[in-house]
């Protein structure tokens, strides 16, 4: 019943073989083809009749399929008109629309992914449609799984893998989950979990309990959201699930280290994420049920428009591929469902949700998160009212509305892509646009800066990324070394170490992501020449992780290095003051607006002696500009890096180009 496929008396599919469709004509040989148009092409129907009729197998099929699913569909209107309606052909999903008298259908085409052949590449794959009214969301998730292995993009990445070293066995009805360590080189497939922390009912595996909890954990002793995620798993034919408070014994330094910084392989290699998107702790629920206690997806009420069979295509060894067609009237999706009271459709994928606090889930605020979900290569968005399923082919949702935006696209993925990117500027643009959205979110433990993107470092550095140095990368260390944020720069709450004064991990800052990307092509934020020079860096890690914590570091430069006094600054801003060039005319002195300084400091002004000394170290230029470093001299050559400077005006460019060069080292 979940499949099946509804027919009208009368309406028989067309039979052909394969090899015929080999054969395009002018008329549909651009059918399917991506452009830059909205359409892959345009035509009458009488053309599509007049070329059917001529000889073309491909016209043939399409037409009749066309003309089927509509019958089917009561739309075929006035036979007089039907030859004189126009249909666009869509790239995306192998979408028809026909226009008449102010109508409009959409008719979708696509085939069954286990028999596809490459005279039909141009047809999608059944994106799983479902025909069933009550379909669990256990029932969805598979289909959507399924669905998933037949992506070119997505299939490669369904091989077993090397299991995590602690998984959770989550056992049966009859067995209790336990935790499982896992032996040298063993493969399998696992699901993980991303979730917030917390909560009264919260468990972790500690040193004095990861013997008991290698025995048994009772499904009752797990809070509510680690509890479905593990009868979820179940359902889908699962055996492990990672979660990294059971997985990673929290009170063992070492183990810790190690574990967190494995973080890119263990999303990377899960066949499925669960992020458990809108609840605040462990107590909350991954599945949001009808308050009445139903078990199926409370509130839905579904109906579906007819799929037919409009076609039958054998190939040359016997093998059957159907062909599928739905039409529906403009304004009516496929299925015609009745949300529960109050449904509100979300997107997680969004631009929005990746980038901005305000208004996103509570997942979507936590530091540890971000990575977790650019690192997955498929996940389930787990939200109160509907599963939303993104991968790097597709993004689905339950109430279909993803799946009928032609233009629904990730742009986790694309940032994803990005931090891959052949092109270096390409990439280490990628990653500073990463940085804009992971530093808006929420660490309990400051010193986490770090660590919570150890696997995104690593993934890129196994790209090419080249040496990482305290989150700035020694290839594009000039434009990274500029970092600001906002406010312009934030003091220190704590004096523990968290890096080196010239990385972004030693601040508070919330970098936003316009402060952090000025780097756009054409923009005046591009740094068209560089002043300085690069001698030297180094960090040395606190422990195995080398894109972890550090405990030191330092980088060495050689510039032009301009040194002002704080007596010869105007304070504009609690972190901004600016610097005057004052020069002479005849016995006059003068301030020029126009040569100025801007310079953005942790330092709290009041206090501060007149004469204390800041050293400006031009890094580079813009179209516009000069930027560069404040630093603070600490003895024998060493500084710290306490802000940035910007130049206005080019006189005083100038007078800080033509500074004697030093060589500074930073740490």
């Amino acid at each position: 019943m979940a499949n099946e496929l509804f027919h009208e008396p009368g309406i028989l599919p067309i039979q052909m073989k394969s090899l015929e469709l080999k054969k395009r004509c002018e008329i549909c040989f651009t059918f399917g083809m991506p452009t830059n148009e909205d359409y892959s092409s345009k035509v009458k129907i009488s053309d599509l009749v007049h070329s059917s009729s001529s000889g073309c197998p491909t016209c043939r099929l399409i037409y009749n399929a066309w003309l089927s699913s509509r019958k089917l569909a009561s739309l075929l209107g006035d036979e007089k008109d039907i030859h004189e309606q126009e249909i666009c052909f869509f790239g995306w999903g192998f979408t028809a629309e026909a226009k008449w008298e102010g109508n409009c259908t959409f008719t979708r085409f696509f085939i069954t992914p286990e028999c596809r052949h490459p005279a039909l590449t141009y047809l999608p794959t059944s994106r799983g449609y479902r025909t069933i009214a009550d379909m669990s969301q256990v029932q969805i998730l598979k289909g959507w799984l399924n669905d998933c292995l037949s992506h070119p993009g997505c299939a490669e990445k369904w091989k077993p893998t090397l299991l995590p070293t602690r998984v959770i066995d989550v056992g049966s009805e009859n067995k209790e989950p336990r935790l499982y360590l896992s032996r040298t080189e063993e493969t399998g497939r696992y699901v993980a979990l991303s979730y917030c922390w917390g909560g009264k009912y919260f468990i972790r595996t500690t040193k004095s309990t990861i013997s008991m909890r290698m025995q048994n954990i009772p499904l009752s002793d797990f809070p509510r959201t680690l509890k479905e995620a593990i009868i979820v798993v179940r359902l889908l034919g699962y055996q492990y699930l990672w979660i990294d408070s059971l997985c990673i014994i929290q009170d063992d330094a070492s183990d810790w280290e190690v574990e967190s910084g494995r973080m890119a392989d263990i999303y990377r290699d899960a066949v499925l994420t669960f992020a458990a998107s809108e609840v605040v702790d462990c107590d909350g629920a991954l599945l949001f049920p009808d308050p009445k206690g139903d078990s199926k997806r409370g509130g839905w009420v579904i109906d579906y428009q007819p799929v037919t069979v409009a076609a039958l295509i054998v190939d040359e060894e016997g093998r059957e591929t159907k062909m599928h067609t739905q039409t529906e009237m403009h304004g009516c999706p496929p299925m015609i469902r009745t949300p529960p009271s109050g449904f509100q459709h979300r997107n997680p994928c969004a631009s929005d949700q990746l980038h901005w606090i305000t208004g996103t889930w509570p997942l979507q605020r936590r530091g540890w998160t971000h990575q977790e979900q650019l690192l997955s290569t498929r996940i389930a968005h787990f939200t109160k009212a509907e599963i939303v399923w993104e991968c790097g082919s597709a993004i689905r949702c339950e109430c279909l509305r993803l799946d009928d935006e032609a233009g629904a696209t990730s742009d986790r993925w694309d940032l994803t892509k990005s931090l891959q990117n052949e092109i270096l500027v390409e990439r280490f643009d990628g990653w500073r646009r990463m940085l804009g959205s992971y530093l808006l979110r929420r660490l309990t433990y400051p010193t986490d800066r770090l660590p919570a993107l150890s696997g995104l470092a690593k993934r890129m550095q196994s790209t090419g990324g080249g040496q990482y140095l305290a989150g700035l990368w020694r290839d594009d260390i000039f434009h990274e070394l500029l970092w600001h944020g906002t406010p312009p720069m934030a003091f220190r709450t704590d004096s523990k170490y968290r890096g080196p004064s010239w990385s972004w991990a030693s601040s508070d800052e919330i970098i936003s992501h316009d402060n952090l990307r000025p780097y756009i092509t054409g923009s005046d934020g591009v740094l068209v020449t560089v002043a300085s020079e690069f001698v030297d860096a180094r960090c040395e890690p606190e422990g195995k992780d080398l894109t972890g914590r550090v405990r030191s570091g330092y980088i060495i430069l050689h510039g032009p290095v301009f040194t002002i006094q704080t007596g010869q600054l105007k304070q504009v801003a609690s972190t901004t003051w600016e610097f005057y060039l004052q020069e002479t005319a005849s016995s006059l002195g003068y301030v020029s607006p126009a040569s100025s300084v801007s310079l953005g400091v942790a330092l709290p002004y009041e206090g501060l002696p007149g004469d204390t000394i800041f050293h400006l170290l031009l890094i580079g230029e813009t179209l516009q500009h000069g930027r560069g470093l404040v630093l603070q001299f600490k003895g024998k050559d060493i500084f710290e890096r306490i802000g940035t400077f910007t130049t206005w005006g080019l006189r005083v460019l100038e007078v800080i180009r033509g500074a004697q060069k030093r060589t500074v080292k930073i740490i």
